[in-house]
């Protein structure tokens, strides 16, 4: 358990030094902001979904502590940053026209919810944010599977 709990402060940190670098820098926002998601998915990979929630929230306390009301670290915390942890449940489903239903669905969810406070997104933008989330997906699922592939050992370590 301690284990666990060390690793998991790690990631969080690491997860908020992205988060916070990628509201700050203009270049390099979205790889950043990438970067700050693979690290609450391995927490999910190493010390499970219970862990993976605290971190994700507490990286967006800290995120918010250190950079207050930026517009990155909001969507981080609405959209973004619970996604490893949902992408788990999603991919339990084994059929994969199920697992893109239910994706297409939270992401229609975003749509309308975000439409309730930004009106003026014209469609193609919204089919933009939707290429992206595809994009998104399979890069975070090749991602997850090299880092459970490359640091298996060390996650059957951490687990003992």
């Amino acid at each position: 358990m301690v284990r666990k709990l060390t690793v998991s402060a790690i990631l969080t940190a690491l997860a908020a030094v992205f988060l916070v670098l990628s509201a700050t820098m203009p270049t390099a926002r979205l790889s950043l902001f990438f970067m700050s998601n693979v690290s609450i998915a391995a927490v999910v990979l190493v010390a499970g979904v219970r862990y993976a929630l605290l971190a994700y929230a507490a990286t967006v306390l800290c995120a918010l502590f250190l950079y207050p009301s930026n517009l990155s670290i909001i969507a981080f915390a609405v959209l973004f940053g619970y996604y490893p942890v949902l992408k788990l449940y999603i991919e339990k489903a084994h059929s994969l026209w199920v697992e893109w239903s239910i994706k297409v669905l939270v992401f229609c969810v975003f749509v309308f919810g975000s439409m309730l406070f930004i009106k003026e997104i014209p469609w193609y933008i919204w089919g933009a944010l939707f290429v992206g989330l595809v994009l998104y997906d399979i890069l975070l699922s090749y991602v997850i599977t090299y880092l459970a592939r490359r640091f298996s050992f060390l996650i059957m370590k951490i687990n003992r």
